[in-house]
């Protein structure tokens, strides 16, 4: 039950925030944050995005360069506030979040609170998965604005993939949420996998699965 960083999982509550305190639809301005840098950068030359279409960079290439964006828009110390009031809203009672990108050591969690995370994403903001399993963005809101982008969230070798988000920094070590539909008694359900602290996030995730399924084939 001791919270430990959990590194860009953060960006599910950033999501969750984003989607629920700004129009989707609406255009803000961009200047892209010099105090964070993001893997593939993509808005230096932007002065302007749907909020859609940067909520896709946050949660698709773990965009932090978006995460501060969409948070400037808000008001950052607020947004910030809107993350941890959600947190408690929600269960998650032993949680923190200190900015919306992941990156500060004092986003904090345990597997519990972000199972409910989780859950309450997969009941009322399924979209935001729905985002996090996507390749080419061909969704009813696909906007265009961001096209060819790297999926970081997908598990080598396995196909049942519906959804999540991976985190990575030295503090945080390897972390994730992913969620995977599998066939249990002829019906399919949803499977959610959370890792904290691993050192070999895909292979846990396949290990994971494989005893998953073992138990269910029974």
């Amino acid at each position: 039950r001791t919270a430990v960083p959990i590194a860009s999982v953060t960006k599910l509550m950033t999501a969750v925030v984003t989607s629920e305190k700004l129009d989707l639809d609406s255009r803000i301005g961009v200047s892209s944050p010099n105090f964070v840098e993001s893997l593939i950068p993509r808005l230096q030359d932007r002065a302007s995005a749907s909020v859609y279409s940067l909520l896709q960079l946050l949660l698709v290439e773990s965009s932090n360069e978006a995460a501060e964006v969409i948070a400037g828009e808000y008001g950052r110390g607020k947004f910030i506030e809107e993350m941890n009031s959600k947190a408690k809203q929600i269960g998650m009672l032993e949680s923190n979040f200190v900015d919306p990108s992941g990156l500060g050591n004092g986003n904090t969690s345990t597997l519990s609170d972000l199972f409910r995370l989780t859950q309450y994403i997969h009941i009322n903001r399924n979209f935001i998965f729905e985002i996090t399993a996507k390749e080419n963005l061909t969704g009813v809101r696909d906007t265009g604005e961001f096209s060819e982008l790297s999926n970081f969230n997908e598990v080598d070798d396995l196909n049942n993939f519906v959804g999540g988000k991976i985190g990575e920094t030295t503090a945080a070590g390897q972390t994730s949420v992913s969620l995977h539909e599998v066939s249990i008694q002829g019906s399919k359900r949803t499977v959610a996998i959370i890792l904290l602290g691993s050192t070999q996030r895909d292979q846990d995730v396949r290990t994971l699965m494989e005893f998953v399924e073992e138990q269910y084939r029974r």
